[in-house]
């Protein structure tokens, strides 16, 4: 490809910072419009999502992009299409510390999350507002019936998706620190668990490997605390207004404009750099 971002990658989170909390359909026309300058210069643009696989196909229309997603939190990287190029598995342990976790902390819904599918295996209603927002059918099961190959679990607490919970943060300490060969990254009330080691700064390092892209060519941006390891990747990291204040006050991450507009303004201090 030729054009001023030729051999650069944009990577964006979706949620919060591509698209406001709460609204539904298609990205601003601000951001729009400038992923196309940027696209149309030779740059490839993509997200980088805790969403899942189905979940990104029922937004994938919504925003211009031509490059493989990241989905998952980093566990799956897969084609416009749907086709999974690459993907990460829980271990086995996770069927012993999934039960656990939820007697350690009744509040929490859980779900897992299997190729294109989500599993229930405790019905909240904040998980049904969470798989509404997702646009996921809800399929409720035991843990034990539900099949193998899982590629995320998240467990979604009670609260804001975007705020601070300490419940989710305290969850996700406690299957850290118990020895299940999994890592669990809080996200507002939500806390995605996947391999140990997996998170979408591998995931984009992983995408920047089989595009060709070299570090100093790749710009990242995103507002929560799942975003820490994809803004350390980059070496080009920016934040929306509004970000959580760990991402916001990380080294090398540049505050821009809000959701809605952000992109627009990453667009253009590449420009400027360039």
């Amino acid at each position: 490809m030729t054009g001023k971002f030729a051999g650069w990658l944009l990577v964006s989170d979706f949620d919060d910072t591509l698209r406001p909390e709460g609204s539904a359909g298609p990205i601003s026309p601000t951001d729009r419009e400038a992923l196309e300058r940027f696209m149309d210069g030779g740059g490839r643009f993509t997200i980088a999502t805790g969403r899942d696989l189905c979940s990104y196909l029922s937004i994938r229309e919504f925003f211009p992009h031509n490059a493989p997603v990241i989905v998952s939190n980093g566990a799956v990287i897969a084609d416009r299409d749907g086709t999974v190029l690459r993907e990460s598995l829980l271990p086995e342990s996770s069927r012993q510390m999934l039960p656990a976790v939820l007697a350690a902390f009744p509040d929490a819904g859980a779900e897992i999350h299997r190729g294109s599918r989500a599993f229930v295996v405790r019905r909240t209603a904040a998980v049904e507002e969470h798989l509404g927002r997702m646009g996921e059918l809800i399929r409720e099961q035991p843990v034990e019936s539900v099949p193998g190959d899982w590629n995320k679990i998240v467990l979604v607490f009670p609260g804001s998706l975007s705020g601070r919970s300490d419940l989710a943060h305290a969850a996700a300490a406690w299957i850290n620190e118990g020895g299940f060969d999994c890592t669990a990254v809080p996200s507002g009330s939500l806390v995605d668990v996947v391999r140990a080691g997996c998170d979408k700064g591998e995931g984009v390092a992983l995408l920047c490997r089989m595009l060709g892209v070299e570090r100093p060519r790749l710009a990242a941006v995103g507002d929560s605390w799942n975003d820490l390891p994809l803004l350390r990747a980059a070496g080009h990291a920016f934040a929306p207004r509004g970000a959580a204040a760990e991402v916001a006050n990380a080294p090398g991450v540049q505050i821009l404009g809000s959701c809605g507009e952000c992109l627009r303004d990453v667009v253009e201090a590449l420009e400027k750099l360039l």
